[in-house]
C-alpha cells in the first residue's frame, strides 16, 4: 500500500504467517538449538566466493580502466581535466560528448574552485564541484551530480580518483510515471569498494535498511522501530545475488521474544550462540559508523558547494558556452530537494492517515463482528435452553401419559378382568 513496505521480501510475509498461524500446510521441523558452526556456515561459504569475485573485479578494473586528460571545450588555454573511462565504454568518443570547466587554469590543468560539466547526450550528463589542482578535485571532498532521462542523483562527500573507499551521502530523485511526483531516496555510507556499508533511509514512513553488501550476497537489517504500522523492530536476513533470503533470519518483534529461524525450512531454534548475535551486532555498529563518517564528509563537501554557489549564483553571472538556465540549475538544487521532500512527507502523511483510518475501521468491524458473534452465541444458547426445556416438558408429559396408561390398564384389569 505504501512505498516503505515494498522492500519486504516474500520470506518475511511467509515468516509472519508461520509465526501467527503455525504453518497451515507444511509443518516446520521440530525446534532445536542453533549451533555456532551452522550459524556461520552460510556466510563462510559466500565469503569464499566473494574473495574470488572481488579479485576478478580488481583484475578487470586494472585492465579496463583508462585515464584520459580532456581539454574543456570552453577553454582556449591548456586546462586539462582528469576523466576516467573504460576501454569498452569510452563516453568521450561519442560525437555528442562535451566537457566544460568554469574554474581557473594553472600549468595546463584545471585549477581552483569550479565545476566540470560533462554532456554525454541529450538525456545524460554529470557534474562535479570541487577545489581542483592538477586537473583533479583536491582535498578529498566534492559534490557530484548524475542526470539521466529518469532520475537525478546527487552525491555529497569524499571523492578520489582510484578505486578506494568513499564515504558519501547520495540522494536520488526519480519521477513517478503515474503521478509525476518526484520520489526521493537517501543512502549513507561507504561505496566504491567491497563490502559496501550502506544505510538506505526511508524517512517518510520510518524505515531503514542497514546493509553490508558483497558482490554475491548481502547482510541486511530492516529497522522498522519507528514505523507505527509494523509489529517488529528489526528483521535481519542474508540475501544472495538474486536477492533471495538465505541462511539464518532474526526477528525482533516489538513484543514477545526474539525469533531465530532457518530460512530454508522454517525451523525455529530454541537457543542460539551468543557469538552469532554479537557478530550481527558488530556489523550493525560498523554500518552505523560508516553512516556517521558519510554525514561528516557530506558537511565538508557542502561547504565547498556553498562557496561555489556564492560565486556563480548571481544575476550578473552568465555563460555563453552552454544554455545559461541549465548552467545555473545547480543554484536551485537545494530548493527543489526541499520542495520534493516536503511533498513526499505530505503524501506519506496522507497515506499514513488513510492506513490509520483503515486500521480503525477494521478494528471497529472486528469489534462489531465479535459483538455480533457474542450476541449470536447468546441467542443460540438461549434457543438451546428453550429447546432443552421443550424436550424436558415433552419427557414429563410422556412419563405422565405412560403412568396414566399404566393406571388405566390396572383399572381395566381390576374392573373387566383384562
Amino acid at each position: 500500500m505504501y512505498s516503505a513496505l515494498k522492500f519486504l521480501s516474500s520470506f518475511f510475509i511467509w515468516l509472519s504467517i508461520v509465526i501467527l498461524f503455525g504453518g497451515c500446510t507444511i509443518p516446520a521441523p521440530a525446534p532445536i538449538p542453533l549451533t555456532e558452526e551452522y550459524a556461520f556456515s552460510f556466510e563462510k561459504r559466500y565469503m569464499e566466493e566473494a574473495e574470488q569475485i572481488v579479485a576478478q573485479i580488481d583484475k578487470n578494473r586494472s585492465v579496463e580502466h583508462v585515464v584520459k586528460w580532456i581539454q574543456p571545450s570552453n577553454k582556449k588555454e591548456n586546462c586539462k581535466v582528469w576523466t576516467g573511462v573504460t576501454k569498452t565504454n569510452d563516453r568521450t568518443k561519442k560525437d555528442s560528448f562535451k566537457l566544460f570547466w568554469d574554474g581557473g587554469c594553472k600549468d595546463g590543468y584545471a585549477y581552483g574552485l569550479g565545476r566540470e560539466i560533462e554532456i554525454h547526450d541529450m538525456f545524460n550528463s554529470q557534474e562535479q564541484v570541487g577545489i581542483y589542482k592538477n586537473g583533479m578535485a583536491d582535498g578529498g571532498y566534492c559534490v557530484r551530480k548524475y542526470i539521466n532521462d529518469s532520475s537525478v542523483i546527487i552525491v555529497n562527500g569524499e571523492c578520489n580518483y582510484e578505486y578506494k573507499a568513499e564515504y558519501t551521502v547520495s540522494i536520488t530523485s526519480k519521477k513517478d510515471p503515474k503521478t509525476f511526483n518526484t520520489l526521493l531516496s537517501f543512502n549513507y555510507g561507504v561505496m566504491n569498494v567491497f563490502p559496501n556499508l550502506v544505510v538506505a533511509d526511508e524517512p517518510f514512513f520510518g524505515g531503514r535498511r542497514l546493509m553490508k553488501i558483497y558482490p554475491n550476497f548481502a547482510h541486511i537489517n530492516y529497522d522498522m522501530s519507528n514505523n507505527e504500522f509494523e509489529d517488529y523492530n528489526v528483521i535481519y536476513s542474508m540475501k544472495n545475488s538474486r536477492f533471495v533470503d538465505d541462511g539464518i533470519a532474526i526477528v525482533i518483534p516489538k513484543a514477545n521474544r526474539i525469533i531465530v529461524q532457518d530460512v530454508s525450512n522454517g525451523r525455529v531454534f530454541t537457543s542460539y550462540p551468543q557469538s552469532f548475535i554479537e557478530h550481527i551486532s558488530s556489523m550493525y555498529s560498523e554500518i552505523l559508523e560508516a553512516e556517521e563518517r558519510a554525514l561528516v564528509a557530506q558537511e565538508k563537501a557542502l561547504t565547498i558547494k556553498q562557496n561555489y554557489l556564492d560565486k556563480i549564483c548571481k544575476p550578473n553571472i552568465k555563460v555563453a558556452f552552454m544554455d545559461n538556465d541549465k548552467y545555473k540549475a545547480i543554484c536551485t538544487d537545494s530548493e527543489k530537494l526541499k520542495e520534493a521532500f516536503d511533498k513526499n512527507m505530505e503524501m506519506a502523511n496522507i497515506q499514513k492517515q488513510q492506513i490509520r483510518e483503515q486500521i480503525h475501521r477494521q478494528n471497529m468491524e472486528n469489534a462489531a463482528a465479535r459483538q455480533a458473534y457474542a450476541a449470536q452465541r447468546q441467542a443460540e444458547i438461549a434457543q438451546q435452553q428453550v429447546f432443552n426445556q421443550q424436550i424436558q416438558n415433552m419427557n414429563q408429559n410422556f412419563n405422565a401419559q405412560q403412568q396414566n396408561f399404566q393406571l388405566q390398564q390396572i383399572n381395566n384389569y381390576l374392573r373387566y378382568g383384562f
